[in-house]
């Protein structure tokens, strides 16, 4: 291989962790575009609330992850994707760092008693949302607007807006070259490309990146190259709660 391209970031920081990147050029791709020293970030889905508004009225909608351990609403309509895999892995580690590893676990700990629903992925959530077997749950903005141009009834919010909480968590999206590559020149072609101002355009049409001049208001801290750490202790501990 000679380029890696993921619609994340955390696995984009083990491969680093194991050697395979090669060292990125900053200058590489849109002005939008934050390099790093073997990777590149740019845009970024948010982490959303899907709520079916024939069930869930403005007034009443949930406005935190927190939410999750609201009694006022059944467990059994209430979902989020299973914490151990892709966006909802990345939202795990970073609730770790935001909150500390013993209050992040805790958190999913009560999460998995309260008899949330836990899913295969994010669409399934946003599918039973959309359908109203789910009044709400925690999914991706790129699979919300899907719901949106469908013509679904639901709403999408920004969880964790108000004064003092951590923000919405958004999710970058990354580039990096291998190391060893058998294709070098090529590669930092191809990744400019994949960082350019009209490839991001395509990309934020479809709600897959969000463009950087529209963040939310309060977006979570997430210090993205200390966070490996964070998401092995993290899938290493929610494993243990969510495949017992």
């Amino acid at each position: 291989a000679d380029v890696f391209w993921s619609s994340e970031c955390l696995q984009t920081l083990r491969l680093e962790a194991a050697g395979v990147l090669a060292p990125f050029p900053a200058a590489v791709g849109d002005r939008s575009v934050r390099p790093y020293e073997r990777w590149a970030a740019v845009g970024g889905r948010l982490r959303v609330i899907l709520v079916n508004m024939d069930h869930v009225s403005e007034t009443n909608s949930p406005r935190s992850v927190d939410d999750l351990l609201d009694e006022r609403w059944p467990a059994s309509r209430v979902g989020l994707a299973r914490p151990l895999f892709g966006t909802t892995a990345t939202h795990a580690a970073a609730l770790y760092a935001a909150r500390g590893p013993a209050d992040g676990r805790a958190f999913f700990a009560r999460v998995q008693a309260r008899g949330v629903r836990i899913l295969d992925g994010n669409a399934t959530v946003r599918d039973l949302v959309a359908s109203g077997e789910l009044w709400w749950g925690l999914t991706d903005s790129d699979d919300a607007l899907g719901a949106l141009r469908r013509g679904a009834p639901v709403r999408v919010v920004l969880p964790d807006q108000a004064e003092g909480e951590a923000g919405t968590l958004a999710i970058p999206m990354s580039v990096a070259l291998i190391a060893g590559g058998p294709h070098p020149d090529a590669a930092r072609r191809l990744a400019a490309e994949l960082l350019s101002a009209a490839t991001l355009a395509q990309l934020a049409a479809q709600g897959f990146v969000t463009p950087a001049d529209a963040p939310p208001p309060r977006l979570m801290d997430t210090p993205w190259p200390a966070m490996l750490g964070h998401l092995e202790r993290s899938r290493a501990e929610l494993r243990e709660l969510f495949l017992r």
